[in-house]
């Protein structure tokens, strides 16, 4: 028997007062909602039900929180089994809320640091209910003892298997009359209310993530080009990126300062694993330039960069992307192999690769049109331009370096720039999406 929520949607009327409750038990602690309450259909179109689900953190027996967390700071009270937060530990990577179906950490603006339900563990230690529990006027929201529930079979709810505290006391759903809202003249303007990836990741609050991504790669061609060709050149070039990058991955982070704390979750996050990487490679490799008669010091680095890059392509491994099933045109480590063959002048497999990311980009792009996704044209064509380009020049001129270098660079941050835009992390209600969806053999 497990002990949490227990969520009875049939009594929920959307009053929130669960919500100020949970808000006001929590002043001088709480700077963003903890409990939100989600409404189904909140503009009421016709023949669709309308309902509520009023969710806090789960504290998910299998907390996909604890295991992203770089810096550890998550932790499992063994009284309650409150997933617990400690905010002096936390580095604001914003991180586990990637990781969190739920939506339930919240990230504080003000403090840099994340925030989240604590379970009330303070008023469970007296045997009080939990805050929002007894402010719940109409008795659906309440706290006891329940069989474990390995996922939890409820319409819209995210089918990961987390084993979150909460049952989910839920009569079926009306049949819906064709699973599809059926437009009616004027409603194209209508916004639909389907909460798809909840913002978790944007360009404009990812560019330094962007920009660390494109010149990681980068650093392990100057690595592998150095590796053949010495020159003092390519130390300077290697340090001042190498400081560049470190200093765009720190404005990613909410607490800049506590950046060596991600350091902590080595075992369980690929966020902790890439930073320990990328720390492992630069260092390393500024080793092998200070000492340069140790090639085999240059072979170690340049295998922890590229390590490096295969560990951040699986820190996305939440987006709920059609793409998954093949690794990404723009991955890092994909990327990291074409910088390394040109850097070895190796021209065959500089056309491999390029004609893999081409193949790749176009089967993501087919994806993203049968879905009705495909945006950002003028990208596409850029992407696809610097790609032919720089394969028609390698096969039929001479390969000078600086033209070629400079076409495969602008498909690169190209194709990188449609990653972060097209990312979706699926958070609360991504499966409703289908009650919205129009018809395919229905126009506009």
């Amino acid at each position: 028997m497990n002990r949490g929520f227990i969520y009875d949607r049939e009594a929920c009327v959307g009053c929130e007062a669960c919500v100020i409750a949970c808000s006001i038990a929590n002043e001088g602690r709480s700077a963003v909602p903890w409990r939100q309450v989600y409404t189904f259909n909140p503009f009421r179109l016709p023949g669709m039900p309308v309902f509520f689900y009023s969710l806090a953190c789960n504290h998910c027996q299998e907390a996909p929180c604890i295991a992203a967390c770089p810096a550890g700071a998550y932790t499992r009270d063994p009284a309650t089994g409150a997933v617990l937060l400690n905010r002096d530990e936390c580095i604001g990577c914003r991180y586990c809320t990637w990781a969190c179906p739920y939506d339930a950490p919240q990230f504080n603006e003000t403090t840099g640091t994340m925030e989240k339900c604590t379970f009330c563990t303070e008023r469970l230690q007296q045997g009080e209910e939990p805050a929002c529990v007894a402010g719940c006027p109409v008795d659906a929201l309440s706290f006891g003892a329940f069989e474990s529930e390995a996922a939890i079979q409820a319409a819209g709810f995210p089918e990961k298997n987390t084993v979150p505290l909460l049952h989910m006391k839920a009569a079926p759903l009306p049949a819906m009359p064709d699973t599809s809202y059926r437009y009616s003249p004027g409603d194209e303007e209508k916004p639909l209310p389907v909460r798809y990836g909840a913002g978790k990741i944007s360009l404009k609050r990812e560019w330094s993530l962007l920009a660390f991504t494109l010149l990681v790669p980068l650093m392990t061609g100057l690595l592998a080009r150095n590796l053949i060709h010495p020159h003092t050149m390519f130390f300077l070039l290697f340090a001042g990126t190498g400081l560049l990058a470190t200093g765009l991955s720190l404005l990613h982070l909410g607490k800049p300062a506590r950046a060596l704390k991600a350091l902590r979750n080595v075992g369980h996050s690929w966020l902790s694993r890439e930073i320990t990487g990328f720390s492992l490679f630069f260092a390393i490799a500024c080793l092998y330039f200070l000492f340069p008669g140790k090639p085999v010091l240059g072979l170690v680095a340049l295998t922890a960069g590229v390590l490096t890059l295969w560990a951040m392509d699986q820190v996305y491994r939440f987006a709920g992307n059609r793409w998954l099933f093949l690794i990404h045109s723009s991955s890092a480590m994909l990327t990291s192999l074409l910088w390394i063959s040109m850097a070895w002048m190796q021209s065959y497999a500089i056309l491999f690769i390029l004609f893999l990311k081409i193949a790749l980009y176009l089967i993501r792009k087919m994806s993203l049109y049968r879905y009705g996704k495909i945006r950002y044209l003028p990208l596409l064509v850029i992407r696809l331009t610097a790609l032919a380009s720089a394969a028609f020049y390698l096969i039929t001129g001479p390969a000078y370096l600086p033209l070629l270098f400079t076409l495969l660079l602008a498909g690169e941050i190209v194709d990188r720039t449609e990653f972060y835009l097209e990312q979706e992390i699926p958070g609360m209600f991504v499966s409703f999406g289908k009650y919205y969806e129009k018809p395919e053999n229905e126009a506009g």
